[in-house]
């Protein structure tokens, strides 16, 4: 049995019964296998508890932790009692069989209602694995540590360093789908129990292979760009907070700076390296990268900057626009010009005669007797998206009631003092006068059409290769829904292409 089969019928059976917790049994099954501790907030009566139970039950040890926390909370009902015997010794040790420092796998409820001194207990426990037992310090077995509150670690306690070591943070609401409530009402209630056969169950063996097998994870320079764009633009997100109070805006107490430490980062790819393990790969891929939004957040009020820098990052990734702007911007001016062009027949100059033709922007390429050798020939290139011209000199005019005055000018923008006034007869344009432009079209029109069938087969390949049991459906189309929306804008300028190079092709003469 594969790793990735053997966690999906996990996921299978620890969601039965339970309804809109799928994320948290994942996320929640992924940190225990990944031996990182996780932090569940959300409102009282959201099952929290029974998510960590049910987690717990996957695996083959049943040593498991669970304690509701309160402020009167005591370090025996978490540690254990002192030994009586030991004490008579002067040796302040304590019974820890049953208690956190023994099991594998621990539940804490409420966790920030806990005292301070409690809490920077565990912060050696869930870091370093370690607990100080009398004059004896202990390396304990804590795979995994699951931690709840409908509230965030309070400013100034001191719980930095411990909230920090949570790699993975969910917030778990109530339910929202009017259907799903329905399905509440008429249950019976989830069942804490539920059967999970042995050979189905994660043992110790198979964890610690897995985190072995981690260790071999390879990390693409394609992904580690992503994972660098998404830095660069929460430390974008963070400058913009900055700004805003340098100059005196009113912020809201709501917006807060979001600050990764180089630990956490640490922590968080090797979260990620697990992902692929658990998913039978032998790379990170993109969905793996999509758990970063249940890392990066600190409170609330970041979630929704983080999960849309993560989509963002994601989509560009997938779909790599070239020149999308270049695009739309030359199409407009094309019909822009096009409107608004004038042709002429007979050109006359009073001192020199001069064979002239309209570009694009409105400028003219000529060949003047005198002022160039050779034959300048009018030309338009499809570059990188936009139509630009090939020749080296270009003539600006400005035109009065009866004749246009020509200024002659090489791309230094010096000006060659040369000045001829000429009249002109407008007319319609000339087929081959239209022919660079209508050329230019077809090719941008080819151009939109590659990078359709481009988008397209990335989103198609994005399922097919980047499956991630711990990511749902959902968040996987969430995080595409920025490309779906570029293929419906290129849509769009293919067909104003199209239809701008059929009016073009009416307005002619032969």
């Amino acid at each position: 049995m594969t790793n990735k089969e053997r966690f999906s019928k996990l996921l299978e059976i620890l969601n039965e019964g339970l309804i809109e917790k799928e994320q948290a049994i994942s996320l929640t099954l992924l940190s225990l296998i990944a031996g990182k501790s996780i932090f569940l907030f959300g409102p009282p009566g959201t099952a929290k508890s029974l998510v960590a139970r049910r987690v717990s039950k996957a695996f083959a040890s049943d040593k498991f932790f669970d304690y509701l926390m309160n402020r009167f909370s005591t370090p025996e009902e978490i540690f254990g009692p002192l030994k009586l015997s030991e004490l008579r010794k002067d040796r302040l040790e304590r019974q820890i069989k049953g208690f956190l420092p023994d099991a594998d796998f621990a539940f804490l409820d409420e966790i920030w209602k806990s005292s301070p001194a409690i809490l920077n207990s565990l912060l050696t426990i869930i870091n370093e694995k370690r607990f100080t037992n009398g004059s004896d310090v202990i390396k304990v077995p804590l795979k995994g540590l699951v931690a709840a509150s409908n509230e965030f670690p309070q400013e100034g306690q001191g719980l930095e360093a411990l909230y920090d070591r949570f790699v993975l943070r969910l917030v778990v609401p109530r339910i929202e789908k009017k259907s799903n409530f329905k399905l509440l009402l008429s249950s019976l209630g989830a069942n804490e129990n539920i059967e999970i056969s042995d050979e189905l169950k994660i043992s110790e063996e198979l964890l610690s292979k897995i985190i072995k097998d981690s260790k071999s994870i390879k990390i693409g320079s394609a992904i580690l760009d992503v994972i660098v764009n998404i830095k660069n633009k929460i430390t974008k997100y963070n400058n913009n907070i900055q700004k805003q109070d340098e100059t005196e805006i009113e912020l809201s107490d709501d917006i807060k700076i979001i600050d990764i430490s180089e630990r956490r980062w640490i922590n968080i790819m090797g979260l990620l390296r697990v992902s692929a393990v658990a998913n039978d790969r032998q790379n990170i891929e993109l969905s793996d990268v999509l758990l970063l939004k249940h890392t990066l957040w600190e409170d609330e009020s970041q979630i929704q900057a983080i999960s849309q820098i993560i989509d963002e990052a994601i989509s560009k990734k997938i779909a790599q626009v070239t020149n999308f702007d270049g695009y739309k911007n030359t199409l407009d001016s094309v019909a822009e010009v096009f409107k608004r062009q004038e042709y002429y027949d007979g050109v006359k100059t009073i001192d020199k005669e001069a064979y002239l033709k309209l570009n694009i922007d409105g400028e003219f390429y000529a060949n003047l007797d005198g002022l160039n050798s050779g034959n300048l020939n009018p030309a338009l290139m499809l570059k990188d998206g936009v139509l630009v011209p090939s020749q080296s000199i270009k003539y600006k005019f400005i035109k009065n009631e009866n004749s246009q005055e020509i200024t002659v000018y090489n791309y230094s923008s010096s000006t060659i003092p040369t000045r001829i006034n000429y009249a002109l007869n407008p007319r319609p344009p000339k087929k081959e006068e239209l022919g660079d432009i209508i050329y230019a079209l077809d090719e941008l029109k080819n151009n939109i059409d590659n990078n359709l069938n481009r988008y397209k087969s990335e989103v198609e390949n994005f399922f097919a290769t980047n499956s991630n049991i711990f990511i749902s459906k959902k968040e996987n189309l969430i995080a595409i829904q920025n490309i779906s929306s570029l293929v419906d804008e290129l849509e769009s300028l293919k067909i104003q292409t199209i239809n701008l190079k059929k009016e073009m092709e009416k307005s002619y003469v032969e």
